[in-house]
């Protein structure tokens, strides 16, 4: 089924799109069993304010209000979806919380243009008319951020010899979180002293490079270096700039420079691999003779430094090594960028791509990590903490790709355990409302592990409750009356009184004392029939 609202900005709202699309969902581990589950595509740009109007279940999924009882709406996991998006409960129509999205900050890693998109399960009730309904709100990009290089100011270095048209890369390019048009689309000096241009280049991932070209013969002599600023620019309207100071340095140098035999390698490493393990061998010549022919490798500003402490590149021999061991349980790609620098040159450039594979060593196991107070093997948690009070947190290590996990909690209380992020098998252990030492000291509880090789793992926990004073001590009888002889001895028992407190230890220990309105001639006493209440002695 297809269908699509254009755009209405009646009531102030406006409507940017739906898809509806019925499909077969399998049951989620430690979640109900769904036979079925609709879905609903709407997007909406970045940045928008709060109680932007987004779409509306119901009327999307030509649901009958007039049914008795009505339908109520729900989301699924509200800690995450109420961050961002408000549902109404009895429309199902849902708007902007106050929470700004950012496209590049809810998808860092996500370069295309409908790739990031805000997850959300939404419940329909009452249980007659229940679904689940897979929402998925597509964030489009908007031009909110401007160019920035990653340096403040960038050098680089030209021979005097250097022919006319010679192009020259300018290795620290500027970066835009936005995408398409929004990105980076042109470079341009603000000074080109008459003997240089700009020129950018594309490459096959679609990153652009800028290259200074050559236009008039230089003089080192005359003129040993060139400041200017340079200035990276977007497509959007108006375009937003930045920019970098450019040191053109003009060197003295040889006839020839360095060149690699290899300009790309690839590479593929297992995720077990051991420190010092090789990974390749770069290989740079220069046909020059003595000092100008002497060659040092030493990798790209654009490579991160923890990849550089990673993987070793030695400096003369351009051997790349394993520095450390990798994670066992990680599938990672690294892109390596290697210079090979020449007295006086350009340096050459060769692109090392590393695709470490997972490895999968041992059975399955389960990682208890605690946040609440533990003690060999033993939580204790206060009796006084809100629900929804975080316990422990389960990571199930060593699962195959083709595995899946079952995860769920067997013994009785308040508690729940929710899958965390699901692709990386890990679980949330919470309470779900307020403990009581009064009515229950202690729960044994065991989260269990299933996978679909009907690998069995059980995880034991015990869960102690701590008494806080909570309770105040209560009289056996709140009215108490006493008749009273004339002319009694002092000292002569008149009554005694029982109070008690459900609290355990010194907090539940009673003292007694009479109020402020009580006559003198009565005193509290704790003689022998008085050493477990309160005794009122007569005059």
């Amino acid at each position: 089924m297809f269908n699509y609202r254009h755009s209405s900005f009646s009531n102030g709202r406006v409507i940017w799109g739906f898809y509806i699309v019925l499909l077969y969902s399998s049951p989620p581990s430690c979640l109900a069993n769904f036979n079925q589950a609709k879905e609903l595509i709407y997007k909406i740009k970045e940045g928008l304010p709060k109680g932007t109007y987004i779409g509306a279940i119901g009327p999307d999924l030509n649901l009958d209000f007039t049914v008795d009882p009505p339908f109520s709406f729900s989301f699924a996991q509200k800690k995450v979806s109420e961050q961002y998006v408000i549902l109404n409960n009895t429309t199902g129509e849902l708007y902007t919380s106050a929470t700004e999205i950012d496209r590049e900050a809810l998808c860092p890693d996500n370069y295309e243009q409908w790739g990031c998109v805000l997850p959300l399960d939404v419940f329909i009730l009452p249980q007659q008319y229940f679904q689940l309904v897979k929402v998925k709100i597509v964030i489009q990009d908007v031009n909110d951020n401007r160019p920035k290089f990653p340096v403040d100011e960038i050098s680089i270095t030209i021979p005097e010899n250097a022919l006319v048209n010679a192009r020259y890369a300018v290795e620290q390019s500027a970066v835009d979180p936005d995408l398409g048009s929004h990105g980076v689309q042109t470079y341009w000096l603000v000074n080109d002293f008459g003997v240089f241009t700009l020129d950018v280049e594309e490459n096959e991932g679609g990153e652009l490079t800028p290259f200074v070209i050559v236009t008039d013969a230089l003089d080192r002599e005359t003129q040993a270096e060139y400041i200017t600023d340079i200035i990276a620019e977007d497509g959007g309207t108006p375009p937003l700039l930045g920019a970098a100071t450019l040191k053109i340095v003009i060197a003295d140098v040889n006839d020839n420079c360095p060149q690699f035999t290899e300009s790309q390698i690839n590479v593929t490493l297992h995720g077990n691999a051991s420190k010092g393990t090789h990974l390749a061998r770069l290989h740079a010549f220069d046909p020059d003779l003595g000092a100008n022919a002497q060659i040092s490798y030493a990798y790209s500003e654009r490579v991160p430094k923890d990849t550089r402490s990673l993987f070793h590149l030695d400096r003369i021999t351009g051997v790349i090594k394993l520095a450390r061991k990798t994670d066992t349980g990680t599938a990672t790609f690294y892109k390596l960028t290697v210079l090979a620098n020449g007295p006086g040159c350009i340096p050459a450039v060769a692109t090392i791509h590393v695709n470490i594979i997972k490895v999968v060593t041992g059975p399955p196991a389960v990682i208890t990590r605690y946040i609440a107070p533990e003690k060999d093997g033993v939580v204790t948690i206060k009796e006084s903490e809100p629900a929804f009070s975080p316990i422990a947190f389960f990571t199930i290590k060593n699962i195959a790709m083709n595995q899946r996990v079952e995860c769920f909690l067997e013994g009785t209380g308040p508690f729940r355990l929710t899958p965390y992020q699901r692709l990386r098998n890990e679980y949330l252990l919470e309470t779900t409302e307020n403990l009581d030492y009064e009515k229950t000291q202690e729960y044994e509880l065991i989260v269990v592990a299933r996978t679909t090789q009907d690998i069995v793992i059980e995880t034991f926990l015990k869960v102690q409750v701590l008494d806080e004073n909570d309770n105040a001590p209560v009289f056996e009888k709140s009215l108490v009356k006493i008749s009273i002889d004339e002319n009694n001895s002092p000292n002569t028992f008149l009554a005694q009184l029982q109070a008690t407190d459900q609290d355990s230890e010194g907090r539940g220990e009673v003292i007694y004392l009479l109020g402020g309105d009580a006559p003198e001639i009565f005193i509290t006493g704790s003689g022998d029939r008085c050493s477990d209440c309160g005794c009122v002695p007569g005059p």
